[in-house]
């Protein structure tokens, strides 16, 4: 097949056609081989001189096209070469009258446009399917993953009265003081196109949110949700929690840097977005170039452009998985020099980012009226509402006229958005095919506890005939009632993972069992039946935890002489431990009239009280009111239990654990407990060309969240559940990074078996740079005798 990608490139579709069916013919390849087929199929609808005629022998009987590069029938895939990148609406206009119903797509990693106005004037197709889809710009992929028909019906009322997106994010990154925010005030004086000054003591905290409202190359309205992130390596984690695919990426770097740490600050960064958004596309800039000669700032441009080059180089020798798009860096990396001051270089800068942004996932996307109701709702919501129920959202969702079978894709669309954050998605993916999980999210709709339903009630609402079972159909209605939409296969997985004897049905008994275990998650957390509205606010309360700076809070605890209060805040600097005692006496966010702390930062005009005003000033002289309330606490701990960022390290949850608080000197310690004799013989060790900043950090917070005790320091960590014990060690490799995983007992691998695959869904990159992987057999599973428990 390679001797057509000359063709595909050409864009000579035809040719390429006439040469697959001669090299089928000499190779005695029958032409109705699905592979053969589905290669056509991808020609064919990659052609702007397509037929109906080409159609009509690639349509199935039951009037499927399929042009998906990994088909069920058979287990070759389609050449990366030969995949439809972008689908011609002179194909559609052949697709009208071929009697086409389903149009299968799925699983192209190269496709990124459909014409969605000429299919959807194709009456019969009644699916598109577009799944795993992942560079696909005319649908919204949360959408997509829902199925062809509701792909369909969602594009069909976008055509009848919907719009496209204009918002998109803007991301600043890079070190500290390299003057990011400085170039976003220069971006935004667009008639002046300079920034005044700033001084080093209003240096970015965490990240400052702010929205741009401008026009994008040829008028249209472009609304760009800036975020201006704080460069310190103490924020880097933050980063990784907010970064999104639906943005442009402007990195910052200074012209009078030191070169090794300006090559060192690139790589880390584009590690960071090819791990958590790869595909993503960069502009670099260089700031303070008046503080060098301009031989020396061609010097130091050369040099980055070279990094850029070389980490390029590296992804393309370990691209494992090819359908994994790489970060892209554009203007072939060289960087646009500016002085923010002066105003030079932004016209230039401004002009490469608007035509970035028109070809970045998510402008222009397609939206229903029924979506941009429940946005515009929203925005309106979050003026005076930091969060809500899932209960009084999925309400508000209905309102706005978006079926119920559509509430995953629109929450997990905003979610991707930054327009609101839910961390019950996980939960909510799963409630058609795990019964316990449909029954958290089914009682987790409140945060009020006290009135969830009881077991007995429930179950009688769902057993319809008084059986004292549920079987497939009232399940299938119960589901069907809660607005999931189920199928035969949604239903028959969920009644096995709740059928313990193998009855095919559910008794109350096995029904209480699921009851119990989703009451006590709703009880214990408030993340799957809380909705997070204000982004601003959450980053307000993880500027609360993570900082470079507390020295306010030292010197007025110092000054008030609160010797219990000074001696928790010292826990906070060299443990990373937040205690209660700091909470109750809200010495973290802003908000509580009351508060000695807060009373002095308002009103003390020292130094140190000064720039901590700066941090929190509501634009109108005084502070935000950013926790006002033992709820709005709750929900603050909550968010930053959600986020990875604290755990509760007492079972009255009276301290919390924050490792990204803890100093580099410390987190080099191995604790002893570390190196005990239990021995760990199941095993799997996973090899990488790179490890994301943040990947050790979630690793341990995700196993510690289950487990009753244990330790980390940079290079190991041990978990203990009871006595089993999980124990954890990064190594290098021949320049490569090594994580073995070894656990006591099979139940403790299972779990850092789940831990490692939750995180590694967290950074989709970092598939295409394994290297190796090795994991205990079944067999030598098997033969292992466990300790006593």
């Amino acid at each position: 097949m390679t001797d057509l990608e000359p063709l595909i490139y050409q864009g000579a579709f035809t040719s390429a056609r006439s040469k697959l069916k001669s090299t089928c013919v000499a190779k005695a390849i029958p032409e109705g081989m699905p592979l053969y087929k589905r290669i056509t199929a991808n020609l064919v609808l990659a052609s702007d001189t397509a037929t109906t005629e080409d159609f009509q022998p690639l349509i199935s009987s039951d009037g499927t096209l399929d042009a998906s590069p990994a088909s069920k029938w058979d287990l070759q895939r389609i050449p990366p070469a030969l995949c439809v990148r972008s689908v011609t609406p002179e194909a559609a206009a052949a697709l009208l009258s071929s009697g086409i119903q389903c149009l299968d797509l799925r699983s192209n990693p190269f496709l990124t446009a459909i014409p969605v106005q000429e299919l959807c004037q194709i009456a019969g197709l009644i699916k598109l399917e577009c799944a795993d889809c992942p560079q696909l710009l005319s649908l919204p992929l949360e959408v997509a993953e829902l199925g062809g028909a509701d792909s369909m019906l969602f594009l069909r009322e976008y055509v009848q009265d919907g719009a496209n997106n204009e918002a998109l994010a803007l991301f600043l990154v890079g070190g500290g003081e390299n003057g990011k925010t400085s170039v976003r005030y220069a971006l935004m004086n667009e008639t002046g196109n300079s920034a005044l000054p700033i001084g080093k003591d209003t240096r970015t905290v965490g990240m400052d949110t702010e929205v741009w409202k401008t026009k994008d190359t040829v008028g249209r309205d472009l609304e760009l949700h800036i975020k201006d992130v704080g460069g310190q390596d103490l924020y880097m984690h933050l980063h990784e929690l907010f970064v999104l695919p639906r943005g442009v990426y402007l990195l910052v770097w200074r012209a009078d840097s030191d070169a090794g740490k300006t090559r060192k600050e690139t790589t880390t960064w584009l590690n960071l977005l090819q791990a958590r958004v790869p595909g993503v596309t960069v502009l670099a800039v260089v700031t303070h170039v008046d503080r060098v000669s301009a031989d020396t700032l061609q010097q130091q441009c050369a040099l980055v452009k070279e990094a850029f080059e070389k980490w390029g180089a590296k992804q393309a020798n370990s691209q494992n998985a090819p359908e994994i798009a790489v970060v892209r860096v554009l203007n072939s990396g060289e960087s646009y020099p500016v002085n923010c001051l002066a105003g030079h270089g932004i016209l230039e800068l401004r002009s490469a980012l608007l035509h970035a942004a028109e070809k970045t996932r998510g402008f222009r996307e397609p939206l229903p009226k029924t979506w941009l109701a429940l946005r515009r709702k929203l925005g309106k919501l979050r003026k005076t509402t930091k969060y809500m129920d899932l209960k009084d959202f999925t309400l508000l969702v209905k309102e706005c006229g978006i079926p119920d079978n559509m509430l995953f894709a629109v929450t997990a669309f905003l979610h991707e958005t930054l327009e609101l954050r839910f961390f019950g998605l996980s939960l909510m993916r799963q409630q058609k095919e795990d019964f316990e999980a449909f029954l958290t999210v089914l009682l987790g709709g409140t945060r009020d506890s006290e009135h969830v339903e009881g077991a007995r009630a429930l179950f009688n609402r769902i057993d319809t005939d008084r059986s004292g079972a549920i079987d497939k159909k009232e399940l299938r209605d119960f589901m069907q009632a809660a607005g999931l939409s189920p199928n035969d296969a949604n239903v028959k997985v969920m009644m096995h993972s709740a059928d313990d004897d193998g009855s095919g049905k559910i008794e109350f008994e096995e029904f209480c069992k699921r009851f119990d275990n989703a009451r006590g998650a709703v009880k214990r957390d408030v993340l799957s039946c809380t909705v997070y509205l204000d982004a601003n606010w959450m980053s307000d309360i993880l500027k609360g935890v993570v900082r470079h700076d507390h020295t306010a809070l030292h010197q007025c605890l110092q000054e008030e002489k609160r010797t219990g209060l000074m001696h928790q805040a010292r826990r906070l600097r060299v443990q990373g431990i937040i205690s209660s005692e700091l909470l109750d006496n809200d010495l973290l966010w802003p908000g509580t009239p009351s508060s000695f702390f807060w009373c002095k930062v308002a009103h003390d005009s020292s130094q140190n009280y000064v720039y901590e005003k700066g941090l929190w000033d509501d634009g109108a002289g005084g502070l935000k009111k950013v926790v006002e309330s033992a709820e709005d606490r709750k929900m603050a701990m909550g968010l930053l239990e959600g986020f990875k960022i604290v755990l509760s390290v007492s079972p009255a949850r009276l301290d919390f654990f924050c490792p990204d608080l803890v100093p580099p000197h410390i987190k080099s310690t191995s604790n002893s407990v570390s190196l005990d004799a239990v021995l760990c013989e199941f095993y799997l060790v996973r090899t990488y060309k790179e490890l994301p900043f943040g990947f050790w950090n979630i690793l341990f917070m995700e196993i510690q969240s289950i487990s009753t005790s244990g330790s980390a320091s940079t290079y190991i960590q041990t978990h203990f559940q009871l006595s089993a014990k999980i124990h954890i060690m990064q190594t290098l490799d021949d320049g490569n990074v090594q994580i073995d995983v070894r656990a006591s007992t099979a139940s403790a691998f299972e779990v850092a078996k789940t831990a490692v695959a939750k995180v590694l869904k967290f950074y989709p990159g970092m598939t295409s740079w394994e290297v190796s992987r090795m994991d205990i057999s079944a067999e030598d599973s098997s033969k292992i005798i466990e300790p006593a428990q």
